[in-house]
């Protein structure tokens, strides 16, 4: 009996240690992660090449599966190594540093092992910056704003400007689009007028033109171009069986230049007041939806 027991628990002791050495026989291995670019686009794939080798020289080529965690999740599913190689391809809707860690499986001959790499999903879009205005009371200053493309941005952008300051408001300004068609910054300038006088007028219309209100200078219009003065033109309509045609849409044509030159006075009617405003400046592409704003310091002498 004592001998049965014996022989047993050396078979068990002998199991045992055959699982350590078959376990301390497994090679080492090491995985590594190549990614196509360190970069990439929002919503755009990366290709990630995943490889598995033995620590130290060996002819057999490791076999099993690798899973992907990104940013600490759950690993995917497996992925089947061919050739001790596999590819996964990365994609995120999230702006940021993103974290793959890969998981290989090991076989019967390799140890399990991990890698990791980090990836950075980048949006297109621009920054813009201004230059501060210095200028005389009552004449206008100038500032170069600079678009500067990023990640691959082209488009068109729209400015306006604003302030905080109650203390007065900007006659007019004009700013013209600036358009992105390659990686270099583009530059336009921003005129602002300090006194109304300084805003442009309203040129004559000739015959067969079409009126816009946005033809006013952003900022600049004033009461006289609201829907009210509209209707002094209708009130001239019941003029035109009385006087004619061609004499009506004269007086019609001098009422609608009166009411926008009206206008081109601006919002403000005295001139800024001598001091230091921050205004901001804000840049828009509404087709790719992406802004961006900068402030610029105006001080009046």
């Amino acid at each position: 009996m004592k001998i049965r027991f014996v022989v047993l628990i050396a078979g068990l002791l002998g199991n045992g240690l055959a699982a350590m050495a078959m376990q301390n026989a497994l090679q080492p291995t090491t995985t590594s992660l190549s990614v196509a670019a360190t970069s990439v686009l929002l919503g755009a794939a990366d290709a990630v090449t995943i490889t598995v080798a033995p620590l130290s020289f060996s002819v057999t080529v490791p076999t099993g599966t690798v899973a992907v965690s990104i940013d600490g999740a759950s690993p995917g599913s497996p992925i089947t190594l061919s050739n001790g190689s596999a590819t996964y391809n990365f994609s995120s809707s999230i702006v940021g540093s993103h974290s793959l860690t890969v998981y290989y499986s090991g076989d019967s001959n390799y140890q399990a092992s991990t890698g990791t790499a980090t990836i950075e999903v980048v949006q297109k879009g621009f920054a813009i910056s201004a230059t501060g205005i210095t200028v005389s009371a009552g004449q206008q200053g100038q500032s170069t704003i600079t678009v500067t493309p990023e990640n691959g941005y082209t488009g068109t952008i729209a400015f306006s400007i604003s302030s905080n300051s109650t203390s007065f408001s900007i006659p007019c300004f004009s700013v013209p689009n600036a358009t992105v068609t390659g990686t270099q910054p583009v530059n336009v300038t921003l005129t602002i007028n300090t006194t109304p006088s300084g805003c442009p007028a309203a040129r004559t219309p000739s015959r067969g033109d079409t009126l816009f209100a946005s033809s006013i200078p952003r900022g600049s219009r004033g009461a006289g171009s609201g829907p009210g003065s509209w209707a002094g033109v209708a009130a001239l309509l019941p003029l035109m069986a009385l006087i004619g045609r061609r004499r009506f849409w004269g007086i019609s044509l001098a009422a609608v230049l009166a009411m926008v030159c009206f206008g081109c006075a601006g919002s403000s009617s005295t001139t800024v007041p001598k001091g230091t405003y921050v205004i901001t400046v804000s840049g828009a592409d509404k087709a790719a939806n992406i802004a961006s704003t900068t402030v610029l310091s105006l001080t009046v002498d």
